[in-house]
């Protein structure tokens, strides 16, 4: 499920879905996560995959500001 800060969360790992143009999921809305037998990891919203950062912690509310601008 996607945080209200587009974070989401998958074994302890925090991927943040980043803004490239395309319709982003609203908060709550549900994605899918997909584990590659070569460890990559891939989100999908709708049949759609979206471009994501991993981050080592939560940003603070300024940084996020900046991100998603």
């Amino acid at each position: 499920m996607v945080s209200n800060d587009y974070v989401v969360s998958y074994k302890r790992r925090l991927l943040q879905i980043t803004h490239t143009g395309r319709m982003l999921p609203k908060p709550r809305a549900q994605v899918t996560v997909r584990e590659l037998l070569d460890g990559r990891i891939k989100l999908l919203y709708q049949n759609t995959e979206l471009e994501y950062v991993e981050l080592e912690k939560l940003p603070h509310k300024e940084e996020l500001a900046t991100r998603l601008a």
